[in-house]
């Protein structure tokens, strides 16, 4: 309160001293601007008040919500920023895992085509052993039944040569009972 006093006396004492320059409607400066002290007071006290008013009431609150607003921005582009880290190491990651698996992939392919082809190899070997097998034994087996037919026809033959000289040989043979033997013995091989 000291300087308050001090002040207000400071105002009423340049009041009255015409050590001021003055205008030309014989008024000083101090006077045209500061018609009444305690009206002039009054007004610098309530701007003063206005001002810490203003300066509690509205500064520091709406400084605190752009604060806030400010920290949640903050901590949205930190947030922000971190998944978006996030997100690109999880793509490298699974662009890495991709790119084990389809390797994986193509060696098994791979593997499983030289498998199937060991296999195709091994199953065509096989079908032709089988075939040369088969067609050996098929050989042998003509053979067989040739040399079996053949000793056969060679065994008919003989008996049946042997069966018509013996007929030849019981009765004598005119060109008429030679015909009639041949149709017989025809027919006995036919019958057989």
């Amino acid at each position: 309160m000291n300087y308050l006093n001090l002040f207000i006396q400071f105002l009423t004492d340049a009041s009255s001293e015409s050590d001021y320059p003055s205008l030309p409607s014989g008024e000083t400066i101090f006077e045209k601007l500061v018609p009444n002290v305690w009206a002039f007071l009054i007004q610098f006290i309530s701007l003063i008040v206005i001002v810490i008013l203003f300066f509690i009431f509205a500064y520091k609150p709406v400084r605190k919500i752009i604060k806030k607003r400010q920290d949640a921005i903050d901590n949205e582009i930190k947030s922000a920023f971190d998944n978006n880290k996030k997100s690109q190491e999880q793509r490298q990651e699974s662009e890495k895992i991709l790119l084990d698996a389809r390797i994986k992939c193509d060696d098994m392919i791979e593997e499983a085509k030289k498998e199937s082809l060991k296999q195709k190899q091994l199953i065509i070997s096989d079908a032709n052993e089988e075939v040369r097998q088969i067609k050996i034994n098929a050989d042998e087996d003509i053979k067989r039944k040739y040399e079996s037919l053949k000793d056969d026809i060679h065994k008919e033959i003989v008996d049946v040569s042997l069966k018509a000289t013996n007929e030849l040989l019981k009765k004598k043979v005119t060109t008429s009972d030679d015909a009639k033997l041949v149709e017989k013995f025809i027919d006995k091989i036919k019958e057989q």
